[in-house]
């Protein structure tokens, strides 16, 4: 989600985000991560512009 979101969202121009991730995370559906790497990539996006 990182490495798409500056081309398949910022890049729209939106006034507004509303990021729903971590879901897959937590499940364990992509593998182990830990709340520090979701909360970390979270924090990522929020600071991209």
């Amino acid at each position: 989600m990182l490495i798409r979101f500056t081309p398949d969202v910022l890049d729209l121009n939106p006034k507004r985000v509303v990021i729903l991730a971590g879901t897959n995370d937590i499940a364990g559906n992509t593998g182990y991560s830990t709340v520090k790497m979701i909360s970390d990539n979270i924090k990522a996006m929020m600071n991209l512009d």
